[in-house]
Order: C-alpha cells, then structure tokens, then sequence
C-alpha cells in the first residue's frame, strides 16, 4: 500500500518535495482530538490563573482610570508604581491567555502536520499554505521508543534520541512525541529495525531501550 494514499493534495506535495531521493515507508497525521485533549491540564489550570490574573488586572486599570487619587500619592510614587503594577500582571494575563488557548492551539497546528518515515530518517513536516516547518531525526540516534497503542491500532509513539554527549559522558536527550498517528505499531516497528541494525541486532548491554505502554481499552 502507498503510503501517500488518502492524504490531502497538499499533504503528498509537501511530502514528496521534502523526500527527493528518499523511500517513503510510513506516514501519520495526529489525530486533531487527541492533541486537543492531551493539551488540556494547561487549560485547565489557564482558567484560575486568567481569572486570578485579569481579576487584579481589571481592578488596577479601573483604580488608574476611575478612582479617585490621593493628592500626596499622585506627587509622589504612587501612578508609577501603579503603572509598574499594571504591566506586570498584564504579563501574567498573557501567561493565562496563552494557557487556556493551547488546546485549541495545538489542536489548529496539528491539522496541518505530518510525520514520515523514510528509509533514511523520521520527519515532521508542518505547512500552513505559505512556511513550510521540517524536523527531521537521525534513527542512528534513537536510544529508546515508548509505543501506547489503541484498538484501532492508533497510537502513541514516544521518540527519544540522544543529540549530544559530552566529555564527562553527561547526555543530551530531545523526546518527540507522535501522537493520535495511525498504524502507530508499523512506525515503531520501522524505527526499531533502524535501531537493531545500528547495533547489530538486539545483543549487548548498549543495545537501546525499547518498551510498549499497556494498550488503552477504549477505541
């Protein structure tokens, strides 16, 4: 099966422009709900921050604009440090805006993102119509997968890599994670035969970590 079959024209351009040279062995689109709903502690803790935030906001501006100023205080620090007040929780305001709009956030991007495996590495290919925005990841550089798969065979596949490792031994790690995809157990499996490989197979202690997630009941 084509791996570009049911993709949007838009999509399978996008993708055949990235991968000139490339096999293309797996592809996967986030599924939009599941982004949306593994967004949701941010919103769910954006609500009282914003309300505790635009509470004292509104408050202060409503003082500065209607209340009525002691003489002493106005020719003093008073309106500056009013001022100062207000700007520095217009931040926290933003902070809470920014929290509550991230589902609906991730949710808008992820409609317009793709993951593909090719037969020389895995890419993130995000594209609203005018930027086009690659990640790509070296499979010699996968250290461990984590696969949560449902009934459907959708899933989650946590990536890890190893970007750098210094003089001391300490390590780098960058963990990107694949969720709500498709066939999410033919990504994994792909990754994993690139890992294998890397290492000749599953044999020695520096072989790298690879475990599945219990499976989710619910389809």
């Amino acid at each position: 099966m084509n791996p570009l079959n049911e993709l949007p024209h838009d999509a399978v351009q996008t993708i055949t422009a990235e991968t000139q040279g490339e096999i293309i062995r797996w592809t996967g689109r986030p599924n939009p709900r599941s982004i949306f709903w593994s967004a949701t502690p941010a919103w769910l803790m954006g609500i009282p921050w914003l309300a505790l935030s635009g509470g004292m906001f509104g408050a202060m501006v409503h003082v500065a604009l209607f209340g009525k100023a002691n003489t002493a205080a106005m020719n003093g620090w008073g309106p500056a440090a009013l001022g100062i007040a207000i700007v520095f929780v217009s931040a926290f305001v933003l902070i809470g805006l920014a929290m509550v709009g991230a589902p609906f956030w991730a949710w808008a991007k992820s409609r317009r993102m793709i993951y593909v495996i090719t037969d020389k590495r895995l890419i993130r290919i995000g594209w609203d119509g005018r930027t086009k925005e690659v990640a790509s990841w070296d499979p010699a550089r996968i250290v461990s997968l984590l696969k949560r798969e449902r009934r459907d065979g959708s899933g989650t596949l946590t990536v890890t890599t190893l970007v750098y490792q210094d003089s001391d031994g300490d390590k780098s790690k960058d963990v990107e994670i694949l969720a709500g995809v498709p066939n999410v157990a033919a990504a994994e499996r792909l990754l994993r035969e690139k890992m294998d490989g890397r290492n000749g197979g599953a044999s020695g202690g520096g072989a790298p970590l690879h475990r599945d997630a219990p499976r989710d009941k619910a389809a």
